[in-house]
């Protein structure tokens, strides 16, 4: 969103993890198990992923996902193992692909959005920041903080004062 520093002038809805939420934990996810489930996953992957989340069958994924609660939290599991395996080109690539459908359909249809300075707060953003700044700069970005949690801010600003 942007904030003028009273109040918030534009926002654009993520939609949530059904319809949109494009770069986030539980984007990844549907990405990884949608290519788990059909056979896409590169060599390597596809057992790995298996063998370090003991899915089951695809009936027990479906399962997880539509009868189990939290499914946004399953899915959002799954950016651990794009993190863990990230110097494997297919998670290196589903990761720049979320954070550029993120700016496509998120970021892009903000008034000016180049005269801003990106900043992001969250575990995705962070551990994959390296990923977002190359998206950002793509777009015309310059990218300011990105941090893991809220509280790491805060409590730096309040040892501060």
């Amino acid at each position: 969103c942007i904030y003028d520093g009273q109040k918030i002038t534009h926002n654009v809805d993520s939609l949530g993890y059904f319809l949109g939420d494009e770069g986030s934990g539980s984007f990844l996810g549907k990405r990884l198990l949608r290519d788990y489930l059909r056979g896409l996953l590169p060599d390597g992957l596809q057992e790995a992923l298996q063998e370090e989340y003991h899915l089951g069958t695809r009936n027990d994924i479906i399962d997880r996902l539509y009868n189990q609660p939290l499914p946004n939290r399953f899915l959002a599991s799954f950016a651990k193992f794009a993190y863990d395996h990230n110097n494997v080109s297919y998670c290196r690539q589903i990761v720049v692909e979320a954070f550029e459908a993120f700016f496509q359909n998120i970021v892009l249809h903000y008034p000016n959005y180049q005269n801003y300075t990106f900043n992001c707060i969250g575990s995705v953003g962070y551990n994959f920041r390296d990923a977002l700044t190359q998206v950002a700069n793509g777009h015309g970005m310059q990218v300011g903080k990105i941090i893991r949690s809220p509280i790491d801010d805060l409590v730096s600003f309040h040892e501060g004062n």
